[in-house]
């Protein structure tokens, strides 16, 4: 079954607005401040637009909350769901939904098969069935724990992220108005957009519970850590710190709210950048930051 749910990038959506769709990483100060800075709120506010019903480029013009959920639900979600329900077995769309309801709960967080297989009531098998037809749709992205041994890393946790942020809105109820919810909440689902849109990546954590988010791997693999709020401490920064210190890495990426700044710490170099603006980079630059 290869049943695709394509989803709009952030770049086609802003260019859709008429605004600026490309950022180069190579000389992203300067074009912060020539090209994006005057145009900052507009950018913040069609992220936080993007994040509500940016997938689909029927609702760009849409801002009517209540037609936007139903939209989702019933012409996209739903006929999603009846699709996958007959490539599996047992042929089971109450599975399909509530499974489709657990990674929306819990999206950017870490699953358990087992667990998930109990709370359906169906066996580890089943569940990984059902989990793989979720993959192979395109609705559900996972990564695995950031380590050189793949024998390893097969047997260690899995991080799921949603399709796209207005799946769990939709699903959920959530108001689409991204301001009003918990800080936890849109964190996840920024972290969501932001793995969404690179390729091969995983996360990484310890047994200690040092943690960075997104690691995109390679000879000199780099960090990212979403942190998406306002005021940020150095303790947001243990992660990245013990990652790049463990790897020999110089340089790591804050995806932040609104802050745009480098920051040197010994030898290395953290870049904070706002997540709308990663957003427009392209990943085979990011090794140019």
């Amino acid at each position: 079954m290869t049943h695709y749910l394509p989803v709009l990038t952030f770049r086609e959506f802003v260019r859709y607005f008429g605004l600026e769709s490309f950022a180069d990483a190579k000389n992203l100060a300067r074009e912060y401040d020539m090209k994006f800075l005057m145009n900052k709120e507009k950018y913040s506010s069609l992220f936080e637009s993007y994040l509500a019903k940016g997938a689909f480029p029927e609702l760009l013009d849409q801002e009517d909350e209540t037609y936007i959920t139903r939209y989702i639900k019933e012409s996209i979600v739903e006929k999603v769901i009846s699709d996958i329900s007959r490539h599996v077995r047992p042929r089971r769309e109450d599975i399909v939904s509530d499974l489709l309801l657990i990674f929306s709960r819990n999206t950017a967080r870490l699953y358990d098969i087992t667990n998930i297989a109990n709370t359906l009531s169906i066996d580890r098998n089943s569940a990984a069935e059902y989990i793989n037809a979720l993959k192979n749709a395109f609705l559900i992205k996972v990564d695995y724990n950031y380590t050189k041994s793949a024998l390893k890393q097969a047997r260690t946790s899995k991080k799921a992220y949603i399709a796209h942020s207005c799946i769990p809105l939709a699903i959920m109820g959530y108001s689409l108005k991204i301001t009003g919810m918990d800080g936890s909440d849109v964190g996840y689902l920024v972290e969501t957009t932001i793995a969404n849109s690179l390729e091969g990546t995983n996360f990484w954590r310890t047994p200690q519970k040092y943690e960075v988010d997104i690691v995109i791997p390679g000879a000199v693999p780099l960090p990212i850590e979403v942190k998406y709020r306002g005021l940020l401490g150095t303790t947001d920064l243990r992660g990245i710190n013990k990652f790049m210190d463990k790897f020999g890495v110089k340089k790591g990426v804050l995806v932040t709210k609104d802050v745009f700044a480098e920051e040197n710490i010994g030898d290395k170099k953290i870049i904070r950048i706002p997540a709308w603006l990663f957003l427009l980079l392209e990943q085979d630059d990011l090794s140019k930051l």
